[in-house]
């Protein structure tokens, strides 16, 4: 049986900051939601620590892509991918 709900994280860094990226996925929301083809819902949160200052950032998406199509990890690569 698929987990209901997967995280994954990166750590990097790039432009003079130290980012770490974790993205949880869920299909424990698809029944709840009234938004046709839902498969995962996800949030990204990002944590960005600059000269001594650190912010953190949440984002959310909607995806029709599954499971089986895609897991977290996957998910993640597709969002920074988005940015490239």
């Amino acid at each position: 049986m698929e987990a209901e709900r997967q995280t994954v994280s990166t750590l990097g860094k790039e432009h003079g900051r130290i980012e770490r990226r974790e993205l949880t996925s869920t299909t424990m929301l698809n029944e709840h939601l009234d938004w046709v083809g839902v498969k995962q819902v996800c949030r990204i949160k990002r944590t960005s620590t600059r000269k001594g200052k650190t912010t953190t950032e949440f984002q959310y998406a909607i995806t029709s892509v599954g499971r089986n199509q895609a897991d977290a990890k996957k998910l993640l690569c597709w969002w920074r991918g988005h940015w490239e």
